[in-house]
Formats: structure tokens, C-alpha cells, sequence
């Protein structure tokens, strides 16, 4: 048996708070993997504060969800994300995100953006519908079904209850977003007998 031990380095810039963590593969001192953190920089009343648009930036960048470090780099973001004061503003990220994972739950991270872009109604519900019109996936498909269940027929001028059949029937999209939309309208049928 071969035991590796690998050393993990942490730098902290004092000015601006960036974070660098080295970890140092045994025997030839080289670098194995070199992680920057998001900048973060003091605000007036004296807490770091990230740049959201740096937050966009790194959760846009993200390409996989199939590994713990990857998860938990995703969790830090969505907590970076909706503990800023202008995250209602970018919303759009999230979605994004879910067409790029659009069957995915993120190890649960994805109920937790949910959730978070809920607490932004009614800013959020158009672009849960310019999501589902761009590229439909599992959430954005869930949130379209919320909608409908808390009274509300229409966003903008899409009807929701003709999205979903449109959804349902609609062979361009893949077989699990029409089974969903489907199960959604079929529900809705079995509650009106």
C-alpha cells in the first residue's frame, strides 16, 4: 500500500481578500491543482463584499456537477449569490445554469436556487418563461406548474396552461420535459372530477 500525502496551501491577500488555495503533489513540489476564490473587497460599512458580477462570471463557467469539490463549489456561490444586495437583479444565471443541467437536482443545490429565486416573484417569472421558451428543463418546467397552482394564468403574454400542453405535445422537446408537462396537466384534469 502507498499512502500520498498532499499539501494544501491557503494565501489570503490582505487588499483585496483573494483567496488562493495550492495543494503540492508529494516528491516533485509541483503544483497539482491552483484554486482562486472570487474577489472579494470591503464595502463602506466595513464587510467583505463580492462583486456579483464575478459570481455570474463563475457560476456561467461551470461545466460539471459530477464531483464533490464541484458541488461544493457550486453551493458557495448560490450562498455568495443570494446573500447580495443585487442578486434579484441577475436572476437569469440561474436559469442558465438549469438549461445547462437540465435534469439535474445538483446534489439538492438546485431546490436551494429555486427557493431562492422564489423570494424574487414576480421579478422571477419572466424569466422562468424566457427559460422554458429558450431551452425547457426540469425546474424552470416546475416552476411554470407553480405558477399556475398560486392562481396565476399568464406572464406577459404567454398563457401558462397552453405552455404546458404546448410542452407536453410538442415533439422538438425531449421525452422527460413532455412526460413532465404531461403529469402537470394530467393532475390538473384528475382535480377538476
Amino acid at each position: 500500500m502507498c499512502l500520498y500525502i498532499i499539501s494544501k496551501i491557503e494565501i489570503v491577500s490582505a487588499d483585496w481578500g483573494d483567496r488562493f488555495t495550492v495543494e503540492i503533489a508529494p516528491n516533485n513540489n509541483l503544483p497539482v491543482t491552483i484554486e482562486r476564490s472570487i474577489r472579494r473587497r470591503h464595502s463602506n460599512n466595513g464587510k467583505m463584499e463580492t462583486n456579483i458580477k464575478e459570481i455570474i462570471s463563475s457560476i456561467d463557467k461551470i461545466t460539471t456537477l459530477d464531483s464533490a469539490a464541484a458541488l461544493t463549489h457550486l453551493q458557495e456561490l448560490v450562498d455568495l449569490y443570494f446573500n447580495h444586495p443585487e442578486a434579484g437583479n441577475y436572476l437569469d444565471v440561474w436559469f442558465r445554469l438549469y438549461e445547462r443541467f437540465p435534469f439535474d437536482d445538483g446534489g439538492g443545490i438546485f431546490w436551494t436556487i429555486l427557493h431562492g429565486i422564489e423570494t424574487y416573484h414576480p421579478t422571477s417569472d419572466r424569466f422562468t418563461i424566457e427559460s422554458v421558451l429558450r431551452q425547457p428543463s426540469e425546474f424552470p418546467v416546475m416552476m411554470v406548474n407553480a405558477l399556475i397552482n398560486g392562481g396565476i394564468d399568464r406572464v406577459g403574454d404567454v398563457n401558462l396552461l397552453e405552455l404546458l400542453e404546448r410542452l407536453a405535445t410538442n415533439q422538438l422537446y425531449s421525452p422527460r420535459v413532455r412526460a413532465q408537462a404531461q403529469g402537470y396537466l394530467d393532475y390538473r384534469q384528475k382535480s377538476k372530477l
